[in-house]
């Protein structure tokens, strides 16, 4: 009796102790189901989508030569730290099409198509690398003493055709042995449209900064040819303006000036006249320049513009 009252004590113990083992077993597995599951993927701060200060970056002109329509794509930065900066090119479907990645430390970019593998691997220029940051402190710095010169260049009766651009408007960021960058800027001084000229192959691009490429063709050799007329009669007409001006009424464009802005003939100073343009000031009582007309004889294409206030006038005249 005594036998069977112990084995059935010891029974009652052991399952006790079974089933306290089972439970043991099971709060121990309670975790690892938690670390089984999925980890969620937590997106770093500085992947995050960016407009129009990218186009501030050094390696930004190079994409813009070497992605055809960049500025179509969503840019997000993956990577900015002290060693490097990393950009990936997105479509309108969130598909990752290319890759950049500027190294700082000696300038080198590589861009990655990235279903088709590299398609650049350069140490940028001195000049480009230095625009990463404070292009915005070299526009001011440059702009002033070359802006009187901007309607010479080849590109310049482009940007007056696409974007209505006008000289006094138009401020140089960057102008090398390969290619022209300008601003176009609005009555507050606030750059609205970006020009990029590649002289090697007279390729300009036009990029209104708020709403992507307006432009992006090869000029023909006439347009080239056209500024460097241009920059010859400039000379001539100069010395010949003050002896010209008393035939001014008979031109074309005068009675629209009359009508436009009541500009009289002794009041209108030739500043250019070629075979493609002519540019007139009218003066004030005081002799100051009021308004600014450009004729362009190709076209048949007047501006007048206020030289306080803007423009006025821009339509093509009979």
């Amino acid at each position: 009796m005594k036998t069977l009252f112990l084995s059935s004590a010891a029974g009652a113990l052991l399952l006790s102790g079974g089933l306290t083992g089972m439970g043991g077993a099971q709060a121990t597995d309670a975790p690892d189901q938690g670390n089984a599951q999925t980890p969620t993927h937590q997106v770093s701060s500085e992947n995050v989508k960016i407009s129009s200060n990218v186009q501030t970056y050094a390696e930004y002109e190079v994409l813009d030569e070497h992605v055809n329509d960049v500025e179509d794509y969503q840019v997000n930065v993956v990577a900015n730290n002290a060693n490097k900066r990393v950009i990936i090119l997105s479509d309108d479907n969130n598909q990752e099409q290319y890759k950049s990645v500027f190294v700082k430390n000696n300038d080198r970019l590589k861009i990655i198509d990235l279903d088709n593998g590299p398609i650049f691997n350069n140490v940028l220029t001195n000049s480009e690398a230095d625009n990463d940051d404070d292009a915005a402190e070299d526009e001011n710095e440059s702009s002033d003493e070359a802006s009187n010169d901007v309607d010479d260049f080849p590109e310049f009766d482009t940007l007056e055709d696409e974007v209505n651009a006008d000289d006094d408007q138009v401020r140089i960021v960057e102008d090398n042995q390969h290619k022209r960058v300008m601003y176009v800027q609005d009555e507050d001084r606030q750059n609205e449209y970006k020009s990029i000229f590649i002289k090697d192959t007279n390729r300009l691009k036009i990029i209104d900064l708020d709403n992507g490429q307006v432009f992006n063709q090869v000029l023909t050799d006439s347009d080239k040819q056209e500024a460097d007329d241009d920059d010859d009669a400039a000379e001539d007409k100069n010395e010949s303006s003050d002896e010209a001006s008393g035939d001014v009424e008979d031109f074309p464009e005068f009675d629209t000036l009359e009508n436009e802005i009541n500009a009289d003939d002794d009041q209108a100073r030739i500043a250019e006249d070629n075979q493609h343009k002519r540019v007139m000031f009218v003066q004030s009582e005081d002799s100051q320049n009021q308004y600014k007309s450009i004729f362009i004889k190709d076209t048949n294409r007047l501006k007048i513009i206020d030289l306080n206030h803007g423009q006025v006038f821009n339509q093509q005249i009979k």
